[in-house]
């Protein structure tokens, strides 16, 4: 009989664990971490200085003609570095991100040493987990979408011409609504693949089904109530962050704008202020995400006859 995860006290442990460990998460994150500053510096850095800021004063001067495309390139090198430092930050934060799941699973104790970063089999494995699981989430989602594209077809007509109506839109809905239902089962039963992958070094696709059996609507509630912790956490950090991102762009966008030179001691601080700031949200987030599926494989995993469900792991900080 597989065992009812128990979904307030999973959400609880994951909020405890994370706001309890801090020191040892900043112990094993702050490598990766600042890696990713450095990146984030070295990617800022060349797209600011490759990149010729006073065509935007032309926007307020009617010149959208004769600037579209240096403006398109400026937004093309902006989203360009963004994504890059994305795909690289992710690589980076992998032992992180696995380390973390064992620690929060109970699996293993908190490594020692003043910093973590190891990049060996499991975490090798742990990325091809992932890449795995996009793949087949892809093309489930594909296949799923062919019947909405049947209707579309039929709604709109092969020529693209026909001006449905509101029933013919509703019908187009709500097939896609019921193509998402069993995408959404499949992404449930899938939820733990990468951290078995992380806790067990192992890559099997499959073995999270075992896991999840019988628990979709208690997964699907836990995700719902993580969704609105997440939630409460954003907008709390935006009432931080918000006021400082204003500054910083109030500060420099006038001066680079009107043809002004800004100090470069001036955008090193505030694009390290906007860095930091960026990377405590990503670490406090991904460590939310990464400790919410070690908490229910290590509730999913627990004896039945055990009694315990706080989720207090036996380890100690040697740092």
């Amino acid at each position: 009989m597989a065992r009812k995860l128990q979904i307030i006290d999973t959400v609880t442990e994951t909020v405890k664990f994370t706001f309890t460990n801090i020191p040892t998460i900043i112990r094993l994150g702050w490598v990766s971490f600042i890696l990713c500053l450095v990146i984030f510096a070295g990617l800022g850095g060349a797209v600011h200085a490759t990149t010729d800021w006073q065509i935007f004063a032309g926007l307020s001067e009617g010149e959208i003609d004769t600037i579209s495309l240096e403006i398109g390139t400026a937004v093309l090198k902006v989203y360009g570095a963004i994504f890059a430092w994305s795909i690289i930050s992710m690589l980076l934060l992998v032992p992180y991100m696995v380390v973390i799941r064992q620690v929060a699973a109970g699996t293993i104790e908190p490594p020692g040493g003043i910093g973590y970063f190891r990049f060996g089999g499991r975490e090798l494995r742990f990325v091809a987990a992932n890449i795995i699981l996009a793949l087949m989430s892809g093309i489930l989602f594909a296949i799923l979408l062919i019947p909405v594209g049947v209707v579309a077809l039929t709604v709109f007509g092969n020529d693209g011409t026909s001006d449905p109506v509101g029933p013919q839109i509703a019908l187009m809905i709500l097939v896609y609504l019921v193509a998402l239902i069993p995408f959404v089962w499949f992404m449930v039963r899938a939820c733990l693949f990468t951290t078995a992958a992380a806790i067990e070094d192992t890559a099997a696709p499959f073995g999270s089904f075992s896991l999840t059996r019988g628990n979709v609507w208690r997964l699907i509630g836990a995700f719902l109530l993580f969704l609105v912790l997440i939630m409460v956490v954003e907008i709390g950090l935006q009432f931080v962050l918000t006021p400082i991102f204003m500054v910083g762009f109030t500060m420099v966008m006038p001066a680079m704008t009107d043809g002004g030179e800004v100090p470069m001691t001036t955008i090193i601080i505030i694009a390290a202020v906007a860095a930091i700031c960026l990377l405590l949200y990503i670490a406090l987030r991904l460590t939310l995400e990464s400790v919410l599926p070690a908490k229910i494989y290590q509730n999913l995993m627990r004896p039945e006859e055990d009694p315990a469900v706080s989720g207090d792991t036996p380890h100690s900080d040697p740092s």
